[in-house]
């Protein structure tokens, strides 16, 4: 896909990232349709940003719910500290953050309800 990259705005050939990432390399991705557009070389540095972070993949023991909350805001600030919003790529990369979320608020809830 051809547009504007999310990261530093520039015209070009962009891949589309997921800021959940997955657990493994060869494991599917944890929301799949959930992806910013990134152009290659901002590509390269989010994921030695994730790399340095260790969060390129998910730590052995961590909670996988946590994993994606953690990601999704290293990716936010990382376009703030550009500029940028957090913006992401359609209609049902809206869905699947909109889906994260109220997975999320569920267990944050069922939770609650245990230390209660």
């Amino acid at each position: 896909m051809s547009g504007l990259c999310a990261v530093c705005g520039a015209p070009s050939r962009l891949h589309g990232h997921h800021p959940t990432r997955r657990p493994a390399p060869d494991l599917p991705y944890f929301d799949r349709d959930l992806r910013i557009w990134l152009c290659l070389s901002c590509h390269v540095r989010c994921h030695n940003l994730l790399r340095d972070e260790g969060l390129d993949w998910l730590p052995n023991g961590s909670d996988p719910l946590a994993y994606r909350i953690r990601t999704v805001a290293v990716h936010s600030g990382w376009l703030a500290n550009h500029g940028r919003p957090f913006a992401v790529a359609d209609p049902a990369a809206s869905s699947a953050l909109h889906g994260m979320l109220i997975d999320t608020a569920a267990a944050v809830e069922s939770r609650e309800r245990v230390d209660a």
